[in-house]
């Protein structure tokens, strides 16, 4: 029973000291943000010509460019306060969301040259992106200028601090949770 009531009586001291309590809140959010696009599988249509001899449907390429874009998502934000209700961090979790962008890429050899810059739109959950693509650069043999892609985004917001616009958000989904700083 002391040992309760000293723990008790040590955490409402140590909450009083400033900066070392903090509480956490979540939200429902919306935001815009920008993210690094990492392509995981593109899948390139082919015209139908004399030099399509196998009727192939298209082309799978994997990892073989980068991109950016800018997005509007859905998901859940964390935010950290100290004890006078200053926010000391956010963080966002994108559940779902739309984003537009670009791809690029330069591929060299002695006898090719092909150079990849592509617009595209695409359909996010968490951070996978299914999406379609126009080609803009060097186009390969009996390929169509439109595209299919998979790719990962990786947000601005998880590599520097407040790398989203918070554009709506709920009232608080849960209560207060009280701990100490680290």
């Amino acid at each position: 029973m002391r040992l309760k009531i000293a723990i008790l009586t040590t955490s409402i001291l140590l909450c009083g000291i400033e900066n070392y309590c903090q509480s956490e809140k979540e939200y429902k959010a919306q935001v815009i943000s920008t993210n690094f696009t990492i392509p995981i599988i593109r899948f390139n249509f082919l015209a139908k010509d004399p030099i399509n001899t196998e009727n192939k449907k298209g082309n799978v390429s994997f990892f073989n460019s980068v991109g950016a874009g800018i997005g509007y998502y859905w998901g859940r934000l964390t935010e950290v306060t100290d004890n006078s209700g200053k926010v000391i961090s956010t963080e966002m979790n994108n559940t779902f969301g739309f984003q537009a962008g670009f791809l690029f890429a330069s591929n060299s050899s002695s006898s090719n040259n092909t150079n990849i810059f592509a617009l595209t739109l695409a359909m996010s959950l968490l951070n996978f992106q299914i999406g379609y693509g126009y080609e803009l650069g060097t186009l390969g043999t009996s390929e169509k200028r439109g595209f299919l892609t998979l790719a990962y985004g990786i947000p601005i917001s998880k590599l520097i601090k407040g790398g989203f616009y918070v554009r709506k958000k709920s009232d608080a989904l849960t209560g207060n949770k009280s701990y100490f700083a680290k």
